[in-house]
Order: structure tokens, then C-alpha cells, then sequence
């Protein structure tokens, strides 16, 4: 729910290219007509930031800091 708010309130101003999500079985759905992905795979991945709009941001920053995604491209939304 919190990413779909996010996504809706944005479409019309961010280019959704991916979505991240540690549910396995979610790897087979799209969001926004993109892939999902595990947030392993963000290295494979040429973005110009990740917005954490999930319900447990803050475990999901420190998961994407322990695969090397720079705090500078990690965002908190707004809405």
C-alpha cells in the first residue's frame, strides 16, 4: 500500500525502471510495468535513486547500505 500511494502520487514526474522486494514470490509480478527484483540484484541495476516507500524503511535502507548503494542515492518519500 505504501509503495502504491507513493507510485501514484509520482507516476507523472519519475521514471519507475524496478521494483525492490525480499518476497521471492513477487519476482514474478511487475509493479508499474517493471520488474521486481531482490534487493541483491540493485548492483545490476543503473538508477538515480531508490525511494524507500515500503513499510519498514529503515531495515530496507540498512539491507541496501549492506550491498553498497551509497546513502546519497537512498530517498524517503514525502508522501
Amino acid at each position: 500500500p505504501t509503495a502504491q500511494k507513493f507510485a501514484r502520487a509520482e507516476k507523472e514526474r519519475r521514471d519507475f525502471i524496478c521494483s525492490l522486494d525480499n518476497d521471492p514470490a513477487k519476482r514474478e509480478e511487475s509493479f508499474l510495468n517493471a520488474p521486481v527484483l531482490s534487493p541483491s540484484e540493485v548492483a545490476d541495476v543503473d538508477f538515480d535513486e531508490i525511494v524507500l516507500a515500503s513499510g519498514s524503511p529503515v531495515e530496507m535502507y540498512h539491507q541496501l547500505r549492506s550491498f553498497d548503494v551509497p546513502a546519497r542515492k537512498i530517498v524517503f518519500p514525502s508522501v
